[in-house]
């Protein structure tokens, strides 16, 4: 093996490594940058008082039920509530 094909050799490793770099990089400017999915599909009418005063009321029935809280807290932020 001669120094011509040596350096040949790592002109193409450096030209692979290259390629894959930017293909990466145009391949990361395809990403969806907006909510998707459900997040489109927020039913408003989940965080209505009805709603809200019924979870408060399985919640004073049973305040020890971590269950309650979450379903209520997931409730506030579908109606879009997110400050206490």
């Amino acid at each position: 093996m001669n120094a011509t094909s040596v350096e040949r050799g790592t002109a193409l490793r450096g030209f692979a490594l290259t390629a894959a770099l930017l293909s990466g990089l145009a391949l990361a400017g395809c990403q969806t940058a907006g909510p998707t999915g459900e997040f489109n599909n927020i039913d408003k009418a989940q965080g209505s008082s009805e709603n809200i005063s019924s979870l408060s009321a399985v919640i004073q029935r049973n305040p020890q039920d971590p269950e309650g809280y979450n379903v209520r807290g997931s409730a506030y932020g579908r109606g879009g509530q997110y400050q206490a």
